[in-house]
């Protein structure tokens, strides 16, 4: 904490009660004062691998998601240094109900609209990314699947749009409107994608995912729900594999829970699938 403090200091920047909210994977998040308002500061952490992340924090696309209430306003940032700040976002307790996902669809169609995406990683240069760092020859079953879900997802020609990638609740704030944090894993993506992750994110019941799909723009018939289904699959793929390198980055135990979690439900959804086709 105080080598933060430090490291802020020598670049004019002071910021007041400093507490550690949240310790992730790729970064640590802090609650803080600055300038008497209260805010975020994220530091990355620094890793010898190459992950493909933060390619949102060019000046164009960060200015470009704060000026549409994307993200929470940015007051400061160094990619160099790894750190961002921004303004607070106070959130309030909300009911999973019918006009949460009717935003929570118009947000992220806006967040697949954005025009800056200059120098954002592709998914495919991510999915490479991770095969390197994480040796193909001890999970050759797990990417020949996930090769072979993304060649499927090719055959739709979807174009790829600006994709958050990582749309779980935690990163998905809401006070009236709703707005995004932690676009770490952004990149070119299919927009299906940032929808069945958000479905799976949420568990959500058949009349909750026709309100959330039609705000987005989109009438759910069986083609459409064949798509998520498959992007589901290469969701929990990715999980799955994104829980295995973090555990032999941080020399975890191989198989923690939480992959071991990530692949029952692999398992569960590959399941349903094959009774579907019955």
């Amino acid at each position: 904490m105080d080598n933060i403090l430090k490291n802020l200091k020598e670049i004019n920047i002071f910021i007041e009660d400093l507490i550690l909210l949240r310790e992730g994977e790729t970064s640590n998040t802090f609650t803080g004062r600055l300038n008497r308002k209260k805010i975020i500061l994220k530091v990355f952490k620094k890793f010898n691998t190459n992950f493909k992340t933060n390619s949102y924090l060019n000046k164009e696309t960060l200015t470009e998601l704060s000026n549409k209430k994307l993200h929470p306003k940015v007051l400061y940032k160094n990619k160099t240094k790894g750190i961002l700040i921004y303004e607070y976002h106070e959130t309030s307790s909300y009911k999973k109900d019918n006009m949460f996902f009717k935003k929570l669809g118009k947000q992220l169609k806006e967040i697949h609209e954005l025009k800056n995406k200059k120098n954002i990683h592709t998914f495919n240069e991510q999915i490479n990314a991770y095969k390197k760092i994480l040796n193909t020859n001890k999970l050759p079953k797990v990417y020949t699947k996930l090769n072979a879900l993304i060649k499927m997802s090719k055959t739709n020609n979807q174009k790829n749009v600006f994709s958050h990638n990582d749309l779980n609740p935690t990163n998905i704030l809401f006070n009236k409107n709703i707005c995004f944090i932690d676009y770490e894993y952004a990149s070119l993506n299919n927009k299906f994608f940032d929808i069945s992750k958000i479905m799976l994110s949420y568990d959500m019941k058949p009349n909750e995912q026709n309100v959330f799909l039609e705000s987005y723009g989109i009438k759910n018939h069986i083609d459409i729900r064949e798509k998520i289904l498959l992007w589901k699959q290469i969701n929990l793929y990715i999980d799955y594999i994104w829980s295995l390198i973090m555990e032999n980055i941080h020399s975890k135990e191989q198989n923690s829970p939480k992959s071991k979690t990530i692949f029952n439900r692999i398992k569960q959804l590959e399941q349903q699938i094959k009774l579907k086709k019955l």
